[in-house]
């Protein structure tokens, strides 16, 4: 007796038939916590900057980031990332040589004729902000209260960039320091 399927076993046949079959994904994604660190980043001081590319497609992937800040490149290093949402760390040192807002950009790039499944993911920006350390005590100058280190806080002092001056009560350029007549009336202190 020949064998004849029963209607349950029909409808999963064609349920199967139908389902389409899943392709091999390549899709990376540069993970959105771009860091750097230490903090606060300093003009002249080397840092580091941190970022994680996540393999979230079925098949493993390689690689390069390319890390750069205003758009002129800091580094490119090699990433090999498993599939399955396995994370990939890239750092690299990176000295500002100039105070104020930098953006820095990771971009993932697939190697080779592999493209990315959704390319829209593979770059993230952040931008951090560099100070610089006129007295070279560690503390940048947005947050240090005495900027060049003369033991007169910024708020008293009308030169608060020159260790040398710190008032000048007679508007005449000279510290009352140095100035032998501080009020210019024309007569010596």
């Amino acid at each position: 007796m020949p064998f004849k399927p029963t209607r349950l076993a029909v409808a999963a046949a064609m349920l199967m038939a139908a389902a389409p079959a899943l392709a091999a994904t390549y899709d990376v994604q540069v993970d959105p916590n771009v860091t750097v660190t230490p903090t606060p980043v300093l003009a002249g001081q080397t840092v580091r900057i941190y970022s994680s590319i996540v393999n979230v497609g079925t098949e493993d992937v390689e690689g390069v980031a390319f890390i750069s800040d205003d758009g002129g490149q800091i580094a490119v290093k090699p990433y090999s990332a498993k599939s399955g949402g396995k994370a990939e760390e890239v750092w690299t040192l990176w000295t500002p040589a100039s105070q104020g807002t930098h953006t820095i950009r990771v971009d993932a790039v697939n190697d080779g004729n592999i493209p990315d499944a959704t390319p829209g993911d593979n770059t993230r920006t952040v931008s951090v902000f560099v100070d610089i350390d006129t007295d070279g005590d560690g503390i940048g100058n947005a947050t240090d209260q005495d900027d060049d280190g003369d033991g007169v806080p910024d708020d008293q002092d009308q030169f608060p960039l020159d260790p040398s001056k710190s008032k000048d009560t007679d508007g005449d350029g000279q510290d009352n320091a140095a100035d032998s007549d501080d009020d210019n009336d024309g007569l010596y202190d």
